[in-house]
């Protein structure tokens, strides 16, 4: 009884509570056993993030971190800013969205 009294009439914490740390705990656990592989040499791929003003005119060195990343996935992308409710936007959008795809294939 005393424990559901203390409970009720305490005011609330604002660092957290208990619950949210031990779910917080359990989910790092799991999510580093996941990796069951050992750290070893052989598995080591680097991390490339690359930043270009134009994609398209960087294919050389887009090949190069190919090469570096021996095939692996990397994500190449472009930052466009406007107002979607424009329609001259829409049509850039589907120009860009061609050229990328001319890109890949």
């Amino acid at each position: 009884m005393l424990f559901i009294f203390i409970m009720f009439r305490t005011p609330g914490s604002t660092w957290g509570y208990i619950s949210q740390a031990l779910i917080f705990h359990q989910v790092r656990k799991y999510l580093l056993m996941l990796d069951t592989r050992k750290d070893h040499v052989k598995f080591w791929r680097p991390s490339i993030l690359f930043l270009c003003k134009n994609p398209r005119s960087s294919v050389p060195a887009i090949s190069f971190l190919n090469d570096m990343k021996k095939g692996g996935l990397y994500v190449i992308g472009t930052n466009l800013t406007g107002d979607l409710r424009e329609p001259g936007f829409v049509n850039m959008l589907e120009e860009h969205n061609m050229a990328w795809l001319s890109l890949v294939q």
